[in-house]
């Protein structure tokens, strides 16, 4: 059996958040990782996969075992929604890794225009290409996520 006073005291939550605010407000250089990240993603190309999403889509409504009329109807609606979201995806996004990764508030918000002047909007189609740019930029994002938590620490 062991004895109560040997154990160590548990984790404060409250005390590692304050640590990490405190770390942080330290080394404001620190906040330019995020802050950069999500001015790219607001003012910065948009990676768009339009394209290729209305390659697969064409191919889909021509296979034979989906030309029923209620198959049809479902298709338009189903068609209808992933052009929508392939018109508000960034591939850009990818930069923000899963769980090493930069935090961003822009990420998941994924804005359409921009505040000051429209950018450019550059549409991928093949599908190498897309796998190439998710593979790029997640070990971008890995990497400068591990300097982000490197210098933290």
């Amino acid at each position: 059996m062991h004895d109560p006073k040997s154990l160590p005291n548990p984790p404060s939550l409250l005390r590692s958040f304050s640590s990490g605010f405190n770390t942080i407000s330290n080394q404001l250089g620190l906040v330019l990782f995020p802050i950069l990240l999500d001015l790219l993603l607001w003012w910065g190309p948009r990676l768009r996969l339009g394209n290729w999403l209305q390659g697969i889509l064409a191919d889909t409504g021509s296979m034979p075992e989906l030309q029923t009329a209620d198959m049809q109807d479902m298709l338009i609606a189903t068609r209808e929604i992933w052009l929508e979201v392939s018109g508000r995806f960034n591939l850009l996004t990818v930069l923000r890794t899963y769980p090493v990764g930069i935090t961003s508030l822009m990420a998941g918000i994924s804005p359409v225009e921009s505040p000051t002047a429209a950018m450019p909007v550059w549409q991928l189609s093949g599908s190498f290409t897309i796998l190439a740019w998710v593979c790029g930029l997640s070990l971008l994002g890995l990497a400068f996520g591990s300097l982000f938590y490197a210098c933290v620490s």
